[in-house]
């Protein structure tokens, strides 16, 4: 059974109200190497650290983080890494099984040893991410809870779930790890693009040839669930679902988000 390490935070006094958990919330913030960041993030993992409602947050910010930085490092270097996708799996396969309570030091270990080997230029790769109070309000485990179940209302079929980067990362681990427990699906996928219209000005999802070639395979069989944690005008999550409706011809794309406006909603129904 899945235990969200957002409950637990809620168990230890957290609210996810960005008025409220002021400390907590500052977290969001980082400015490192991505070296740096996989040393804290074994850390974190490994339970050396001692402040115990500091470690809860923690271990939701950090392995997302590494999954934000080799996203940015791909978009922004025209030299990738050959199978930077791999990398990127690799890296969601540790916040999938961080969120799950398994010890994912070995995966880290990994990924730090394949990142060395291909290109160790990538290691010193500045990681930046300021506090979004937005994103912290949405991750509330009640809204989680009610997305997860709207999507299981919809189909209890195996998903490919696309979260948008960068927000939707990680309250999107833990929407897709809740959905998969709740209809007990062992096949579903999880994936994130990169979309950030207002603070990053892209277009469109930031998806490369392999990607999309990758995920073409990957939505066979699979019902499509594209994520953001948040939707206030709707013009994301529809420039999205045309994205990838165009990607994925003939299959439906669902749209999904943690806090949803009416405006949003009225948008989403043209």
């Amino acid at each position: 059974m899945y235990r969200s390490l957002f409950d637990d935070c809620i168990d230890k006094g957290i609210k996810f109200e960005y008025t409220c958990d002021h400390r907590f919330y500052r977290l969001q913030n980082y400015s490192n190497t991505l070296d740096e960041l996989l040393q804290e993030t074994q850390e974190i993992i490994s339970g050396r650290e001692k402040a115990d409602v500091e470690l809860a947050v923690k271990r939701i910010l950090y392995p997302p983080r590494i999954v934000r930085a080799l996203v940015d490092w791909k978009i922004k270097n025209t030299r990738n890494i050959p199978d930077i996708e791999g990398l990127i799996i690799d890296a969601i396969r540790v916040g999938l099984g961080t969120y799950r309570g398994e010890d994912t030091s070995p995966l880290l270990c990994k990924l730090r040893a394949e990142l060395s080997e291909k290109d160790a230029t990538v290691l010193d790769h500045e990681v930046f991410q300021m506090c979004d109070s937005v994103t912290w309000d949405s991750s509330k485990p009640e809204y989680s809870r009610a997305t997860s179940q709207a999507i299981a209302n919809k189909t209890r079929n195996d998903l490919l779930f696309i979260a948008l980067g960068h927000g939707g990362t990680a309250v999107g681990i833990d929407v897709f790890l809740r959905y998969c427990d709740l209809v007990h699906s062992e096949g579903s996928l999880f994936y994130t693009a990169r979309f950030s219209r207002a603070k990053l000005f892209d277009q469109q999802p930031k998806l490369g040839k392999k990607e999309r070639a990758m995920l073409k395979h990957w939505a066979a069989g699979r019902d499509i669930v594209v994520f953001d944690e948040d939707s206030y005008s709707g013009r994301t999550l529809k420039l999205a679902r045309n994205y990838f409706q165009r990607l994925f011809p003939g299959q439906e794309v669902w749209i999904a988000a943690n806090f949803m406006t009416y405006e949003a909603k009225e948008e989403l129904r043209k």
